[in-house]
């Protein structure tokens, strides 16, 4: 599942397409089952994806 801005994920897996190529700040908070938990973030360039062309072949 992708995530929008400002969304949160919750599992071991989560996924974000970003729509427009710039800089972004990414946080990371994990909790354990003790209640313990710890926040990380950083800085991520985007660049810009190029259309992809999907070839057939029969």
């Amino acid at each position: 599942m992708g995530l929008r801005d400002g969304e949160s994920g919750i599992g071991v897996k989560t996924t974000f397409v970003y729509e427009k190529a710039g800089t972004c700040t990414v946080t990371l908070t994990v909790k354990d089952r003790a209640g313990n938990t710890d926040i990380r973030s950083i800085t991520v360039t985007v660049l810009e994806a190029f259309p992809m062309l999907l070839i057939a072949v029969a």
